[in-house]
């Protein structure tokens, strides 16, 4: 247990407002810490997509376009998720490892988005 520094009232640990007297208990710069950006796309990511772009236009090359109705939509859609953070099934991954590239599938079961 600790202190409220303004009213001297006993408060948990983890208080972060003092019940006694309603002021903030602690370092007042540390909660008006605006909130950190989100990180761009991975080093790992860029690379993956690189290599679905690669298998991609291999595909259309070897099927004649055929390749393009799946490997064109997961490509787009990789990339708009890479680009906003949000994260890739592993059904996802697995898919693109089995149907667009393999290399491209490896690195995006590596990467932590």
């Amino acid at each position: 247990m600790k202190y409220c520094t303004h009213c001297g009232a006993q408060i948990e640990d983890d208080a972060v407002i003092c019940v006694s007297c309603g002021r903030m208990v602690g370092d007042p710069v540390k909660f008006n810490q605006p909130a950190a950006e989100p990180a761009g796309p991975s080093a790992l990511s860029t690379v993956a997509f690189v290599f679905m772009i690669i298998g991609t236009v291999a595909m259309a090359i070897s099927t004649c376009c055929i390749g393009l109705a799946w490997c064109l939509p997961m490509t787009i859609s990789y990339n708009k998720s890479r680009k906003n953070g949000t994260p890739v099934s592993t059904g996802f991954k697995v898919c693109s490892l089995l149907f667009v590239n393999t290399v491209a599938g490896i690195l995006m079961l590596c990467d932590k988005q």
